[in-house]
């Protein structure tokens, strides 16, 4: 503890890195698999891409995978950050490992399709694993609400970042908490515009505290 108290502007600033490396690292898609995911291809234009740009499509899974742990870190920083203690601070912890942990999942199931694909398989063992990747990028959703809920408690609780931050926190994890109740209701389905907009989301937020850590990364609780 006193290691981290005498270097929380340290810590702060990490955590602030961290998160934007993630964002420049969720741009990393030679494949353009993110498109290529939501796009209306039929089964033999999902073989055919799946074919051709195993590489492309193997990278973009680890860079997924890493952009989920870099935020995990972060928030595990954070709750340091935010002497983050008790209850609250073990539920941001769990929500984290559960966040990157969905990451590497979803990264080896993509490289199972890349794999599959790029050995001439069953055709419809690579639309089932693309499908299923598909699906996947909706279900670490929930853990990063969690994550963000808890941080945003910390901030209002201690006072040691702004309080924008906090309620910044919890309009990003009530839209990620709603965002797929909220598409089942409308379609039936977890895919659709509540998805893209769940990820501006998220964005607004992780560049906004991490620009914040990096400029200003500790902050004083006000007097009274």
């Amino acid at each position: 503890m006193e290691w981290e108290e005498s270097r929380r502007a340290l810590i702060g600033r990490v955590a602030g890195g961290l998160l934007l490396a993630g964002t420049a690292v969720g741009f990393i898609d030679p494949a353009d698999s993110s498109s290529k995911l939501f796009a209306s291809l039929s089964s033999q234009q999902i073989v055919d891409w799946a074919a051709h740009h195993g590489t492309g499509i193997s990278v973009n899974a680890f860079a997924g995978a890493v952009q989920n742990s870099l935020i995990a870190v972060s928030v595990v920083l954070l709750v340091g950050l935010l002497r983050g203690h008790g209850i609250i601070a073990a539920v941001a912890y769990v929500s984290a490992a559960a966040f990157m942990a969905i990451g590497w999942v979803k990264a080896g199931v993509t490289w199972a399709l890349a794999d599959l694909a790029g050995q001439g398989g069953n055709d419809s063992g690579v639309v089932a694993l693309f499908k299923l990747v598909k699906a996947m990028t909706f279900t670490d959703g929930f853990c990063f609400a969690m994550a963000l809920t808890c941080l945003g408690g910390l901030v209002l609780l201690t006072g040691l970042l702004p309080a924008a931050i906090a309620w910044l926190s919890a309009a990003v994890a009530a839209v990620h908490f709603l965002a797929i109740p909220a598409q089942l209701l409308l379609t039936g389905s977890v895919a659709g515009v509540t998805g893209p907009i769940s990820v501006v989301f998220a964005l607004l937020w992780v560049v906004a505290l991490g620009l914040l850590l990096l400029i200003r990364p500790v902050w004083r609780k006000p007097a009274g």
